[in-house]
Formats: structure tokens, sequence, C-alpha cells
């Protein structure tokens, strides 16, 4: 069953949650987790995906608690590529700004189910342009200041911290204020665009770095391996990746899976029972799944495996991991 749901690379959460804590608050950064469908302290860890509708409910929580309805804008002037782990620092490795843009453009399909990255060079003017899957969610544009904060962002590691682009067209509709953007982005805005969009001089693409942005080279075998095989494609994929990161934070929940894929109760139980496989027997099948990974590949007990995949006692667990394997969980290590 095709995935209707864009999920995207969780190292995109990256930096939003220290900046969120900090100017509003442990508090608030723990309702804008739930709100979003997240376990407190959800991590941004590599070859983990999230439902983009995830990164909207957070940034507009945390915009509501603030009472800023242009909180994106702050977010996005603290952000750039740099800090998205192993894929941001193969798009900086590049030595000059077109090569990192083009970089920028591959990449994204590794990491996104939706949405897309790319250059487009028009006679004398360069496009570095971006499109989300959940641009219709309530409250994208949050995430579409951020966005476009972000990418100016990285355009001055390579053009400098005056840099400012010819133009900036964000997918937003125009806001009753506009005074915040025009003075975080500080150039000519323009609204309901089709995609986030930054245009600059064509000639700029040449420009290379100023000196070394990252410790070492990477190339994008290792970013494939880092990220996997790719976002999920379809929604078993997509619960399956949110049952995993929960097992071990506070165990799989169905409520806090289907804020996170932004989809109600209802509707998610009824797109598992297509599939076939509920959201009970999926979680038990991942939480043995985990068990099996962590006795073979780590020197934990059984006791304490048991207790890091949710099981309340040793007898429960091996009783269980006999149904699902035909054996003990104290067979395994001898294999």
């Amino acid at each position: 069953m095709a995935n209707s749901i864009p999920m995207i690379t969780a190292t995109l959460l990256a930096g939003i949650p220290e900046f969120v804590g900090a100017e509003l608050g442990d508090r608030a950064l723990r309702r804008a987790y739930s709100d979003a469908g997240l376990h407190n302290g959800a991590t941004s860890a590599a070859g983990q995906y999230v439902a983009e509708g995830t990164l909207v409910n957070l940034l507009e929580s945390a915009a509501r608690q603030a009472g800023d309805d242009t909180l994106g804008t702050l977010i996005g002037a603290h952000v750039n590529l740099g800090v998205y782990d192993t894929w941001g620092a193969y798009v900086l490795e590049a030595e000059t700004l077109g090569d990192a843009l083009r970089r920028f453009s591959v990449v994204m399909r590794f990491l996104a189910s939706h949405s897309t990255a790319g250059l487009v060079v028009t006679g004398q003017q360069a496009c570095l342009n971006y499109r989300w899957g959940a641009r219709d969610t309530l409250g994208y544009h949050q995430v579409c200041l951020a966005s476009a904060g972000s990418l100016l962002n990285t355009l001055r590691l390579y053009l400098g911290q005056e840099f400012l682009p010819d133009e900036i067209h964000l997918d937003m509709a125009r806001p009753p204020r506009t005074t915040p953007i025009e003075s975080s982005l500080q150039t000519r805005i323009f609204f309901d665009a089709n995609e986030i969009s930054l245009r600059f001089p064509r000639y700029l693409l040449k420009r290379q770095r100023p000196g070394p942005l990252i410790a070492r080279p990477v190339t994008l075998s290792e970013v494939r391996r880092h990220v996997l095989t790719g976002p999920p494609r379809n929604i078993d994929e997509a619960v399956t990746e949110l049952i995993r990161t929960q097992v071990f934070n506070g165990g799989p929940s169905f409520e806090r899976t289907s804020r996170a894929l932004n989809l109600n109760e209802r509707t998610l139980r009824r797109m598992l029972d297509r599939s076939g496989e509920g959201f009970r027997d999926l979680s038990n099948r991942i939480r043995l799944e985990t068990a099996e990974e962590l006795l073979r590949g780590t020197s934990m007990s059984v006791r304490a495996v048991a207790k890091a995949v949710g099981y309340s006692d040793s007898y429960n667990f091996s009783r269980a991991f006999k149904n699902r394997y035909g054996c003990r969980p104290t067979a395994v290590r001898s294999f």
C-alpha cells in the first residue's frame, strides 16, 4: 500500500529542541514533544525517520506557546546544513558552492520520501529550491520560515555572512505581519510560491569555501550507509520506524504514533488493518526483534534485555521469545 505520509530523516530535528528548551524552557519543550507525538528527549539519530508532520507540529506548538507566529525565523537564523550529521558534512565538503548544492539535491533522495531539493540555473540566475511534502499541513509556515533561514545560512558558509540573495520565494500564504520575516531574511520576499526558492547571481556558484568546514572527507557511499536504505515508503515501514524509536523510550504507544504521523487513531488503525498486522502485534514483533539484536550484539543479561524492550519480568519475556524463535533467550548466544 502506497504511503501518502511524507517521511524525512530525524536528523532535521537537530538544534530545534535545544533552541526551544533554551528560549521557552523545559516545560514548553515537553509540551512541544507531546504535541508532535515524540517522546521526551527525542534524538536526531542517523538512520531514523519521522513524519514531516512531526516537525511541523513541533514548531507550531513552540510558536503557539511563545505567542510568536514567526518563530521559525528565529530558529532558521541559528541553523545550517552543517548541523545535520554525515549527510550535511558530505554537502559542505564540496569545494565550491555549486558542487555543494548539487550534492544537496542528490542526497535528498536518501533522506526524504516526498521532499525535494534542486539547483536550477536559468541565464545568469541560480535558484536553490526546496519543496516539502507536508507543505499543506496546518502550521507549515513555521517550517517554511526555518528552512529559508537554514538555506540562507548554508549559502553564507561559502559567500560570507554579509551575503544576501536577490530574492527569496516562500511557499506559504502572506502573513498579517511580514516585518519579522523581512528583518530576518533582509531581502525581497515573495509569498504564495510553489516552493521555497533562494535566487542569486549564477557566477557565485563558482565561489570556493573559505576554509575547511569539516574534519575529514565524506563520500556519498558513507551517507547511504548512514541513512540505511532511505525513508519509509509505506505505512507499515513508517509505523515500524516509529515503534523502533519508542521501544527504548517509554514503549510503543498507538496514541503517540498517530500524533507523530499526523493521523487520527481511527484512520491509522484502518490503514494497519488493511496491511494485515495490527499495532499490538507489530509492536510485540519489533520488541522481540530488538531483543534478539541485543542478545546477539551486546553482553547485556537476559534480565536487562527484557527490561530494555519493555517486559516487566524475565519469565514473560522468555516465554514470548521462545514462542517467536523456538528457543529461550539464553540459547541465542550459543549460535
